[in-house]
């Protein structure tokens, strides 16, 4: 989570360096412990150097259907309009019908996907704390990325990738190496990531896998 002062340091930089930001902001109505999501675009001087870029999928959790949209300058989104056309011409007009069904459920269905997702992370998080990972309780989105460093001198978990395999052998757990997300590997090898955007009776047998992993 970006906070609003971090935003207005990163947008005093871009305006020094006349840079330009591209911002991701699908996990807009995931946010949790009173964090607020606050777009870049939205600070006076920063809509002129901004492309935000959002998508439905993750919202409507319809991730398969890569429905989403791009807001910015006139002048750039008109060239970005013309790319998209010669790319792909346009989301899939089925799609576009189904996503319109979903914009009339109200605010009420943003009120229930937090709810949901907040109580899916208290699940993940609580089962990982028991199995023996460091968890930094993520303050936004639907991932967990946590440390297994307190379990690295146990065969299987001498670094991500091991332990990644480790977790899918012994109890059937998928997760990506936090090595994934490094452009220095070593800084990632004792971490691994979690999604808990999961049916909920799968979640919890997940979690159940997980709090036994140290029996």
């Amino acid at each position: 989570m970006w906070s609003r002062r971090e935003l207005e340091l990163l947008l005093q930089l871009m305006i020094r360096h006349d840079l330009y930001a591209i911002t991701d902001e699908v996990y807009e109505y995931m946010t949790y412990d009173d964090h607020r999501h606050v777009s870049l675009a939205s600070l006076d001087g920063a809509f002129e150097r901004t492309i935000t870029l959002s998508s439905f999928s993750k919202t409507f959790n319809m991730t398969g259907w890569r429905l989403g949209y791009a807001t910015g300058p006139e002048y750039i989104i008109e060239k970005m309009g013309l790319l998209s056309d010669l790319f792909y011409i346009c989301a899939p007009s089925p799609l576009q019908y189904g996503l319109a069904v979903g914009f009339a459920d109200g605010p009420d269905y943003y009120a229930d996907l937090l709810r949901d997702y907040d109580s899916k992370r208290t699940r993940m998080c609580q089962a990982l704390e028991k199995a023996g990972f460091e968890v930094p309780w993520p303050e936004g989105a639907y991932y967990v990325f946590a440390g297994f460093k307190p379990l690295a001198g146990r065969p299987g978990f001498s670094n991500d990738r091991e332990a990644c395999f480790t977790l899918i052998d012994r109890i059937g757990i998928g997760s990506i190496p936090g090595s994934s997300f490094y452009s220095d590997p070593a800084d990632g090898r004792y971490q691994l990531r979690f999604c808990f955007a999961k049916k909920e009776d799968e979640l919890n047998e997940a979690c159940r896998r997980l709090e036994h992993l140290q029996d």
